[in-house]
Parts: structure tokens; C-alpha cells; sequence
């Protein structure tokens, strides 16, 4: 699997290069980890900070963020929960310009590689759709809001818990070496998982990006991914 083999991908992964590019741009003036009871969203000091570097990387402003900001009418936090924001483009909008944040209170916090307790990220709280099973059998959970990176068990639903095997439904899709679904019947949840046995040369993102068809597989057979991937999405159908 590579950039070169899926043309079709393109225009995802081009947007994938710019919410980097955004990230990387912006230095926040707060850390948001200790202020993450109170505040949700950007303290106004850094709110020009990040939609003047969003303008920047995607050469269009945000129109109408700024107020909604300034009033308190965002709520990064509801992110976790998509169904909570009204549509998909606003659900990516704020999920690129709250990257910053997210970052912040995994800076604060730092807290790679500790066990996952029920299965949520222990910096923002989001349910992991991203895994990865490494060379010692391993299994690390990513969450795509933070990019904190940990432990949970290696067979079980991170959503509902079940560990229930005829409930498992795994997915693999031709041409998608390396990565798979591991679908939860009990709760309709999946992971997207990327065996990282099976040498790409690219990372995780970038095949949880790449593998898209087996969103749309996975999705198809009404299944549920309950964050986002890094480009912002959600839903595929």
C-alpha cells in the first residue's frame, strides 16, 4: 500500500498534509491540559493565533468562528461524541481547528504508553477507532483528537467492553495489506487496526488514511466509527 497506488486518495491526503501544516504553525499561549475543566475552547489570547495560521494553511478564513468563540458557543469537548454537532463539515472544521488544543493537553499531560482505563484516552477522554497490534504482539490504542498513544486489552470492545469472540466480526478488504477491522456486533463499534508486522513504510495515520475502503466496507455493513480519522471523517457513506 502507498501514496502512489491510490490516486483516488488524493484530495483526502492533500487535506491531511494541510492540517499538519496548520498544526505545526500555531503556538498556542496556554496549556490547556490544567485548564481542560474550565475551558473548552481557546481563551481569547489564542483564538487569532489559530484562525489567522487556519487562513494561512487553507487560504480561507473560518467565517463566523471568531464570535462563536469569543461567546463560548464552541465546545471542543462535544467532538467526542459527533452526533453532537450539527453536520459533517462542521464536525471537520472543528475538529482541525481544535487540534491545537487537543495537542496542548497531551503536552501538558504526557502520558504515552500508560493502560486505558474502560478503553477511553486518559488525556481528552475520546474512544479510540485507531489501533495498532506491534512486532511483540503488542496492542496500542491511537486516539486521533490528542494523538495520545496507549495500551488496552488486546481482545475487547473499547466501547461496549464486550469480550465476547462470536461477536467479533473482522474485515479485511483486497489490496489493503496491513490493516483490518475488528468490528464489536454486540455495539456495532469498530477499529480500524494496522498490523505493523507488515512493513508499508508509512505510518499509522497515513494507512488509517490510505484504507478508507475499509471504512466504507465496515460502514456498509452498518458498523460504527466512533472517532474520527486524522483527516477529520467520520462517516464514509
Amino acid at each position: 500500500m502507498s501514496y502512489e497506488a491510490k490516486p483516488h486518495l488524493e484530495e483526502v491526503l492533500a487535506l491531511y498534509e494541510r492540517i499538519r501544516e496548520f498544526g505545526e504553525a500555531v503556538r498556542l499561549r496556554y496549556d490547556y491540559g490544567p485548564l481542560s475543566e474550565s475551558y473548552h475552547c481557546y481563551i481569547k489570547d489564542d483564538i487569532d493565533t489559530v484562525l489567522n495560521a487556519f487562513s494561512g494553511a487553507f487560504e480561507v478564513p473560518p467565517e463566523g468562528l471568531r464570535d462563536d468563540m469569543l461567546s463560548n458557543k464552541v465546545d471542543f469537548m462535544l467532538l467526542r461524541n459527533a452526533e453532537e454537532v450539527p453536520s459533517r463539515e462542521m464536525f471537520s472544521l472543528l475538529y482541525i481547528l481544535g487540534k491545537p488544543f487537543f495537542r496542548s493537553m497531551k503536552d501538558s499531560f504526557n502520558v504515552d504508553d500508560i493502560y486505558w482505563q474502560e478503553g477511553l484516552c486518559p488525556v481528552c477522554g475520546a474512544t479510540p477507532s485507531l489501533s495498532a497490534i506491534e512486532k511483540d504482539a503488542e496492542r496500542r490504542y491511537y486516539c486521533t483528537f490528542c494523538e495520545t498513544i496507549g495500551r488496552y486489552k488486546r481482545i475487547g470492545c473499547t466501547y461496549c467492553h464486550s469480550e465476547d469472540a462470536p461477536e467479533t466480526d473482522i474485515i479485511y478488504v483486497e489490496n489493503e495489506e496491513g490493516v483490518r477491522v475488528d468490528a464489536c456486533k454486540s455495539c456495532m463499534s469498530y477499529v480500524k487496526t494496522v498490523q505493523l508486522d507488515v512493513p508499508t513504510g508509512l505510518s499509522v495515520e497515513e494507512t488509517d488514511l490510505l484504507s478508507l475502503p475499509l471504512d466504507i466496507v465496515a460502514q456498509g455493513k452498518g458498523f460504527i466509527r466512533r472517532s474520527p480519522n486524522p483527516a477529520g471523517i467520520v462517516r464514509f457513506d
